[in-house]
């Protein structure tokens, strides 16, 4: 119960940088992380740490950026590109970060590749500009 208690603390720290016209969205995330991390929230912390910059996460994005411009010069691999793409399911589901869902990595991808919006930036980078 106490990591409970621990945790909503630390969303509540996290809400107030929200609400505050001098709070950080960077600190808000890093808050959100670390009470998902406490509560065993793996989804939840995998989107904190991936908005936060974390190479472990970034590195499958790069991965389907990658394959996603390769099958647009080279459609005639069908066979490889569903290949590269299972295996890069295989790793993302290892370290639970959940991009089965078609719709929702589609929004990811599209603001995580343009370099408009942030790219692959971390939260922290993108505050400090």
């Amino acid at each position: 119960m106490d990591r409970k208690i621990d945790a909503l603390n630390i969303l509540e720290e996290g809400l107030s940088q929200l609400e505050s016209k001098k709070g950080s969205t960077a600190i808000a995330v890093q808050k959100l992380s670390r009470a998902s991390y406490i509560l065993d929230e793996k989804e939840i912390y995998a989107w904190a740490e991936l908005q936060l910059g974390n190479n472990k996460y970034t590195d499958i994005l790069i991965e389907i950026f990658e394959l996603l411009d390769d099958k647009e010069e080279k459609k005639e691999n069908s066979d490889l590109y569903k290949e590269k793409m299972k295996a890069i399911h295989k790793h993302a589901n290892e370290i639970n970060f959940d991009i089965s869902d078609q719709k929702n990595t589609a929004e990811l991808i599209k603001y995580k590749y343009s370099e408009s919006s942030g790219g692959l930036q971390s939260v922290v980078f993108i505050e400090q500009i």
